[in-house]
């Protein structure tokens, strides 16, 4: 197995403001509060109007609940980041149950902001702004993140 690196101590402390924006990004998808969300957002996000679009519609159309499971710096080249994200999307009302295997179309409706799968990995990049770490853009499509233990015997 390979042994967990540690970041320098100054990278990690960039690291954990990274990661509260995104927990900021969940949270406020979790309350279905757009201009928080937007707040979330790095002002140089390719096409920032049509995902507020997408995330309005998908706060109309869709009760759901978005857990950041895992997340890990993996790109540190300022105002730039990256992170490897794992991300389980729940129905809203199941928000307190294990994710499970698989494709996952019922809670999913027509958002192109919802994933296919409850768990799912994928590659975050966040953006450097006035002192400020704001979520940027995925950079690669999310791939299903499976559950291991959790699924049918």
């Amino acid at each position: 197995a390979d042994e967990p690196r540690t970041l320098p101590p100054a990278i990690q402390k960039e690291a954990d403001k990274i990661r509260v924006v995104l927990q900021a990004n969940f949270q406020a998808c979790n309350e279905e509060n757009l201009p928080a969300l937007m707040e979330t957002l790095s002002h140089t996000m390719p096409g920032q109007q049509q995902f507020e679009a997408e995330a309005r519609q998908m706060f109309e159309d869709a009760d759901v609940y978005l857990r950041l499971e895992d997340f890990k710096l993996i790109q540190f080249s300022p105002p730039f980041a990256a992170a490897r994200v794992v991300q389980v999307t729940l129905p809203a009302a199941e928000k307190d149950r294990e994710a499970v295997s698989g494709p996952q179309q019922a809670y999913r409706g027509n958002s192109a902001l919802l994933p296919e799968w409850e768990r799912c990995v994928y590659t975050q990049t966040f953006h450097k702004s006035n002192g400020k770490w704001k979520v940027h853009l995925i950079t690669d499509r999310p791939r299903e993140a499976p559950v291991i233990g959790n699924g049918p015997d």
